[in-house]
């Protein structure tokens, strides 16, 4: 930062609007791998379509070379990309410290949920879904007996039985 508070890529004070403009707009965003070249035939394509799609070869305009120079934009587009590798940086590290703050309650709660008889089903499915592991819903529509249940189960065996005997042939 200057004395005015302002970020090395900003604009400077002898620096004229539209030599900043070629620099903000056209050279800070292509990140790391930006070029002189790459932002002047960015530059064309929007004032001169025609130009670049006639193929022709283009070669980077001294006065860009020029404004390049004069103004650092090297330099500045360096101290622009640290500084949003620190930014990125410092929302990771948030990101864990919140996390690992997280992680005993969240677990305490699977827990407590997987021991509650009302609520294990559910809590299981939960953790399989976010996991990405399928899982299968069921809906009961009448009550249930315990030969209702055993007819169940058989159906199942043998649907699973024949799933193999399916998938692996």
């Amino acid at each position: 930062m200057d004395a005015n508070n302002t970020p090395p890529w900003g604009q400077r004070i002898d620096e004229p609007n539209r030599e900043f403009n070629f620099f903000y707009k056209y050279y800070l965003p292509l990140g790391y791998t930006r070029s002189l070249r790459k932002a002047y035939l960015l530059y064309l394509h929007e004032v001169e379509p025609i130009r670049i799609a006639e193929g022709s070869w283009i070669n980077l305009s001294q006065e860009w070379q020029d404004i390049s120079n004069e103004f650092d934009w090297k330099g500045r587009a360096n101290e622009f990309d640290k500084n949003a590798m620190v930014e990125a940086i410092q929302a990771v590290e948030e990101a864990a410290r919140k996390i690992r703050e997280a992680a005993p309650k969240a677990v305490d709660a699977l827990i407590e949920s997987l021991m509650n008889p009302r609520l294990k089903v559910a809590a299981a499915k939960e953790l399989l879904d976010r996991a990405g592991v399928k899982t299968a819903s069921i809906v009961i529509t009448k009550e249930l007996r315990a030969e209702d249940l055993a007819a169940a189960e058989k159906e199942l065996e043998a649907w699973t039985a024949n799933n193999e005997s399916t998938s692996s042939g």
